[in-house]
């Protein structure tokens, strides 16, 4: 892996990544255009990961990672792109990335017997000090937020604030408090997590400034 990054090796990025059953191979498609407008802040499209996306979203507390090599830009040249070899490097640089991460949460220690590795107590990279729990019963008890255009301005609220160039996105459900975890989990998710905090509770602050709700999610902002 360390020949990955000789000359010019590859360059890491930490952003969105969109994954689903689909093959994106060209410019000018439906499909593309619905990316550009929902999703303008993700970096690439990928399928593998969206099965495994699924079952962490359905066991709560499981948290992934997905490290994608690019290969391609996802368009009609794709096909001479995968000639060329750029899956074989894409997935070389991909493997590096991940070896490179998990020296970073599993360091090397020496001890009496030689070498070990252990595992850092300061939890995953961004994790939040309060548990996604503590944040949805913090949102729910504002007394506007079972409604939905408030909710859904607070998400314009949430983009302008971060200089997004649209609203924060969060999938949306019928279910007040299921849109609210979907929320949270998208705040913790995001590519600078205090950032996005400090963005919701600003959100909130404009919004309802005398709400005494104020006071529990400030507790949980320390």
């Amino acid at each position: 892996m360390r020949a990955t990054w000789q000359e010019d090796g590859p360059h890491v990025h930490f952003q969105p990544i969109i994954a689903g059953e689909v093959v994106l191979n060209s410019p000018v498609t439906p499909l593309r255009d619905q990316i550009t407008f929902h999703y303008g802040d993700a970096l690439a499209i990928e399928m593998e990961s969206a099965g495994v996306a699924r079952v962490a979203d359905l066991s709560e507390d499981l948290r992934i990672l997905t490290l994608r090599g690019i290969s391609d830009h996802a368009d009609a040249n794709k096909s001479e792109a995968d000639a060329s070899g750029s899956q074989h490097r894409a997935s070389a640089h991909a493997a590096a990335a991940a070896a490179a991460v998990a020296c970073e949460l599993l360091p090397e220690t020496a001890g009496s017997g030689g070498s070990s590795l252990a595992v850092r107590s300061t939890g995953a990279i961004g994790e939040a000090s309060a548990t996604e729990v503590e944040w949805v019963r913090a949102l729910m008890a504002f007394d506007d937020i079972s409604r939905g255009d408030f909710r859904h301005s607070l998400l314009t609220d949430m983009g302008r604030i971060l200089g997004l160039p649209r609203a924060f996105m969060a999938t949306e459900s019928s279910m007040a408090r299921d849109h609210v975890r979907e929320i949270v989990r998208r705040m913790n998710a995001y590519r600078d997590p205090p950032a996005a905090r400090r963005a919701l509770y600003a959100a909130l602050e404009h919004a309802r400034p005398d709400d005494g709700a104020l006071e529990g999610l400030s507790r949980l902002m320390s």
